[in-house]
């Protein structure tokens, strides 16, 4: 039992833990209020006098049923659970813990663990929901078995949302330490099921509340109404107004009464045209009908009072859907609702020209089919297309002429780029040079080689360098690569060299990119300093090379220290015109 001042439902709802440190199944929590607070949790019954109410939480209660060794089973390990206090809610066998009604459930509890050795060791501890680990965990520091640093309990409090059948374990994973034993202990290794939401409260009616007092609603839509048709009805018939629209949207259709046949009047003047027109004024609820003849009249007001508040409506599905028309630029927006609408035409200006394109390859061909009427151009650059029919339609029968053939064929010149069509008939035609200017030639030449576990020495040409991937205007051989291609080429060489040292001492190794087509010109230089043995460095380099005459030859060369070394290569050399 425990005196506590005036609770808020939060605060009733949070407190849980008794003197004892949990709660079993069956026990209760008494708390005592001495007056109500408006908005707060009334248990006093409304006199003014303690009442008691009584709270009570489903729990499970258990302990570990084994002492685990946390480093076996590669170092993941669920842990067995024997039951100390039963719930009808919560069903536990071994490792799992099972939900035999549906809720809210808290875990909480500790796992108590004591190392054996002075090795460090580390855990984590998840909650694992239908054999699914859960992504929350707990964990603490290093423990080890010296300084008395060797217990430690892993606590931890997982909520999770549990349908009738839904198993639980509770997972410890080894983060980190060696692979000596490190136990559970089953005394110190508790596990608290709770359901959070299977508080029951116990209490005396409180007193009726005072009336809630609701806000504003939102502003209603602006309504409009419309005069739909207006029609009279058989002598003696009551008048109506009929809404064929909207609520937010009336269109009102008119039967007005019609009257008795009174007796022939005085000759009038020529007949009229009857009701020219009419409209409806809002804000006065009149209807004034127009007529060229004198017909024409106001009626009085014609809205009825307000009517009570209808029913709800239920909501509706919004927008159902929405086409665009790219003749008139109108968006069309669908809705079974009554929301939908169309749109103006949303069609910006024309844009400024754009930039013009680069000249393409023209026409390269066309044809003619007699049987259906269309003409093909075929093109590379997309501008092939074909026509509808070019037949026209069949004129009065003429004089009796001698048959012709219409299109007998077509032919492509690709050396003038002219299409000429044949006929029987004098049909016959051909275009002009169909084809677009040149456009300029690209390159993608390319040459490659590479090789591994190389051994050379001072003054060597780096040969044999291994596989070679070549084209048509460069070749391999000797670990040289040759351009033979036409004179005055760009190219591009890129190349890696991951040198090995293979003496005691520091060899300085130098390494040139060279090309010789009369003498020896060096490129490029690069030095990898100190390379010991069993040691490696890896250098490159990127470089383009214009004008390249033809039968130029490119190589890599050693120079410097006399000591021998070991290299990994490869050379890229690509024509970029």
């Amino acid at each position: 039992m425990l005196l506590t001042p005036l609770f808020l439902a939060a605060q009733t709802d949070a407190y849980y833990v008794v003197s004892k440190g949990y709660i079993d199944q069956g026990d209760s929590i008494s708390i005592y209020h001495a007056d109500t607070l408006v908005n707060g949790l009334d248990l006093s019954g409304g006199g003014g006098e303690a009442q008691p109410d009584t709270i009570e939480i489903p729990t499970w209660v258990g302990n570990a049923s084994t002492a685990t060794n946390l480093n076996g089973n590669g170092g993941n390990n669920y842990i067995s659970w024997s039951e100390r206090d039963a719930s009808e809610r919560v069903t536990a066998s071994g490792n799992q813990i099972t939900i035999d009604v549906a809720g809210r459930y808290s875990f909480s509890g500790g796992v108590s663990t004591q190392v054996s050795t002075n090795q460090r060791f580390a855990a984590r501890v998840y909650l694992e929901k239908n054999g699914t680990k859960l992504p929350e965990w707990y964990g603490t520091g290093y423990i080890r078995a010296t300084g008395n640093q060797d217990q430690t309990t892993f606590a931890f409090n997982f909520v999770s949302e549990a349908s009738s059948g839904d198993s639980y374990r509770i997972l410890v994973e080894k983060e980190a330490g060696n692979n000596s034993a490190v136990n559970v202990s089953t005394g110190g290794t508790s596990l608290i099921v709770m359901a959070l939401d299977g508080i029951i409260v116990d209490g005396v009616v409180g007193q009726q509340g005072p009336p809630g007092v609701g806000q504003p609603g939102p502003q209603g839509d602006a309504a409009t109404i419309t005069v739909g048709t207006v029609t009279a009805s058989s002598p003696g018939g009551a008048p109506s107004f009929t809404n064929v629209g909207t609520p937010n949207e009336a269109i009102f259709n008119v039967v007005l009464p019609r009257g008795d046949t009174g007796p022939p009047g005085p000759q009038g003047p020529p007949d009229g045209d009857g009701f020219t027109g009419g409209s409806y004024d809002p804000g006065t609820g009149i209807v004034t009908f127009t007529s060229d003849d004198g017909l024409g009249f106001s009626t009085g007001d014609l809205r009825g009072e307000d009517g009570d508040p209808g029913a709800a409506g239920t909501d509706g599905d919004g927008f159902t859907g929405g086409s665009y028309n790219s003749s008139t630029g109108i968006v069309t927006f669908s809705s079974d609702d009554g929301l939908g609408f169309s749109t103006g035409d949303l069609r910006g200006e024309d844009g400024d020209p754009g930039v013009a394109g680069t000249d393409g390859d023209g026409f390269t061909g066309g044809s003619y089919n007699s049987s259906t009427g269309v003409v093909t151009f075929t093109s590379d650059d997309g501008l092939g297309f074909s026509t509808g029919d070019l037949r026209g339609e069949d004129g009065d029968p003429g004089a009796a002429g001698s048959d012709g053939d219409g299109f007998t064929g077509g032919s492509y010149d690709p050396g003038t780029g002219v299409v000429t069509f044949t006929s029987d008939d004098g049909l016959g035609f051909s275009t002009g040079d169909l084809r677009g200017e040149d456009g300029s030639s690209g390159g993608g030449e390319y040459a490659r080689a590479r090789s591994t576990g190389l051994v050379f020495h001072s003054g060597t040409v780096i040969a044999n360098i291994g596989s070679a991937a070549t084209s048509s205007e460069f070749t391999y051989s000797g670990g040289k690569i040759r351009y033979t291609g036409p004179s005055g080429a760009t190219i591009m060489f890129s190349s890696s060299v991951t040198f090995l040292g293979s003496a005691s001492a520091n060899p300085d190794p130098v390494w040139t990119f060279e090309r010789s087509i009369s003498g020896t010109n060096n490129v490029y230089a690069h030095t990898a300093h100190d390379i010991q043995s069993g040691e490696f460095m890896t250098t490159g380099f990127t470089t383009i090379e214009t004008n390249v005459q033809t039968n130029t030859e490119f190589f890599l060369e050693r120079s410097g220290t006399t000591q021998d070394f070991t290299a990994g290569i490869f050379i890229n050399a690509v024509k970029l015109n």
